[in-house]
């Protein structure tokens, strides 16, 4: 049986340590393996090492590359990577066998027993092939090739991460393939042009432009800075007077300038935040993920709605130039020229790689990000969890000590909750416990830090509140706890909560002492009838 179909990054139902750490360690050894193959150039040794290193991602021991002959509509095997033998030059119609329907689709198939599918290649009838995942390579919306990994010896579906890792690595792979089908056309034309050492120290120049925003890229995490470094480089690299990148807000009717470049541009558009409908340049380039280029950016009715900071700037040209990873656009890279620019389509090519290489560093720092909130966050309420209580609210406690402010913490365990999950299912007490840290969000300020160590327990940590603040935050939340039913599967629901205040003081600045300080004054409050707050007492 094949499967085929798209899905979005697979979710974490399960907040374990270990799970965690596995896909961390996925996604690192995702990380490094695209920095190794973006650093090659030489296509053939490029193409070797991307079905090695997909193979590798998911611990299969053969696998292939094909790619699209666009003369006629075929493809060719053009790595066989520990197969039964050599099937290079291999040739498949497009919708024969595995790879031919993956290039006829554009979706990736998982096959769990090969041997067993009727839809099998005909060359491939005999070979021992069992479990196999292919992948399509896409470009600009065509695909280029696919990549199968596959094994003689195991059967059965390759998990979702597995599946996951792997198209995420097939987007490195095709940026991979067009730096290098790039630099391979550069090197053919430098040796058509040896008489011409103008044009070869040029074109030298701009495949060391692209190595060094690919490099560069890959040395932070932060989205505003790769923009920086991509924008210096290429604006320096193509001779370009300023450049500019906007990304698209959460609303996706905005795009909001993040960085510029020179540094100190004056009259400075960052933060700025540009209306797409109505904007002809940026709904073209949006829409149609396509590079803008016009000449005359001062004038020309494309630009209706900059043309007065076209005039500030004395901009004349610009290539404006969409950002996309993964198929999803983040926003636009412009590039302008304070005299009228013509540009050949070596250059808007050059271009174009550079912002994708921006792009995907972009989409990289962004999963680390989620990846670190993630081992902060407890997935049930969304609140942070004790590792990200720790961390922020130790941060918190050492400002406090340091500026010499007052902080106090509330520990908050509702009344008989395992009655609950005994009566109503675990079920219904996850949409409880998820009830309450709604509840908390809207009575607690935007600088108050919420976490939820485990069970049914909470902690509050109030910056800028002393003792009687405290516990006026806590007797709030408390009443509002009583006083709220909460209906879950037409259910109607009450309860109640026990809740200890505590100060720090001189002698307890240590997060999990002031935490233990409340949990005890919690405690006292249970024993004292419960639906309750009382005070630390030392």
């Amino acid at each position: 049986m094949a499967r085929s179909y798209d899905f979005e990054a697979p979710g974490n139902p399960d907040s374990s340590g270990d799970l965690l750490e596995g896909r961390t360690r996925q996604f690192a050894a995702l990380y490094n393996t695209s920095l190794e193959i973006n650093s090659q150039l030489d296509l053939n040794i490029l193409l070797k090492s991307i079905v090695e290193r997909a193979a590798e991602l998911v611990g299969a021991r053969m696998g292939g590359l094909y790619l699209v002959r666009p003369e006629d509509q075929s493809l060719e095997l053009v790595v066989s990577h520990n197969l039964p033998k050599d099937y290079t030059g291999t040739r498949l119609r497009l919708g024969e066998g595995l790879s031919g329907t993956i290039a006829q689709t554009g979706n990736y198939m998982m096959i769990p027993d090969y041997q067993s599918w009727p839809g099998r290649a005909e060359v491939y009838r005999s070979d021992p092939f069992r479990r196999v995942l292919g992948v399509p390579l896409i470009s600009a919306g065509n695909v280029i090739g696919v990549i199968n990994m596959t094994d003689d010896q195991r059967v059965g579906p390759f998990s979702q991460e597995e599946i996951y890792l792997v198209r995420m690595f097939a987007n490195q792979a095709v940026i991979a393939i067009n730096n290098a089908r790039l630099f391979e056309r550069a090197q053919s034309e430098i040796e058509k042009r040896k008489q011409n050492e103008a044009q070869l120290t040029q074109r030298n120049q701009e495949l060391a432009l692209l190595y060094r925003i690919i490099s560069a890229a890959t040395l932070t995490l932060e989205p505003e800075e790769v923009l920086k470094i991509a924008l210096q480089e290429l604006a320096g690299g193509l001779g370009f007077s300023q450049a500019s990148a906007a990304l698209l807000d959460d609303s996706g009717t905005r795009l909001i300038v993040v960085a510029e470049y020179p540094f100190d541009t004056p009259h400075s558009f960052i933060g700025n935040a540009i209306p797409i409908k109505g904007n002809r340049s940026t709904e073209y380039v949006l829409e149609r993920l396509k590079p803008l280029h016009i000449l005359d950016a001062q004038n020309d009715p494309w630009t209706a709605p900059i043309h007065e900071l076209m005039q500030k700037r004395k901009v004349v040209s610009i290539l404006l130039l969409p950002l996309i990873v993964r198929g999803k656009i983040l926003g636009t890279l412009g590039l302008h020229s304070l005299v009228r620019r013509e540009l050949n389509d070596e250059e808007i090519a050059l271009a174009i790689n550079a912002a994708n290489a921006a792009a995907q560093a972009i989409g990289n720092a962004r999963l680390y990000r989620e990846v670190q909130q993630l081992a902060i966050t407890d997935i049930l309420t969304g609140l942070l969890n004790r590792r990200g209580l720790l961390e922020l609210g130790g941060r918190e406690i050492e400002r406090a000590r340091r500026l010499n402010r007052t902080v106090s913490v509330i520990m908050l365990d509702l009344d008989e909750f395992k009655s609950v999950n005994d009566f109503y299912t675990h079920t219904v007490g996850d949409q409880v416990l998820h009830a309450i840290a709604e509840l908390f969000r809207k009575k607690v300020r935007e600088i108050d830090i919420i976490g939820r160590p485990g069970g049914d327990e909470f902690v509050i940590l109030l910056p800028e509140a002393d003792l009687n603040t405290g516990l006026e935050v806590a007797e709030r939340i408390r009443r509002c706890i009583s006083e709220t039913t909460i209906c879950v599967n037409k259910v109607e629901l009450r309860i109640t909560a026990s809740l200890g205040v505590v100060q720090a003081s001189n002698d307890t600045l240590d997060l999990a002492v002031l935490i233990d300080q409340a949990d005890q004054a919690m405690y006292r409050a249970k024993q004292a009838g419960r639906n309750k707050v009382c005070v630390y007492q030392a």
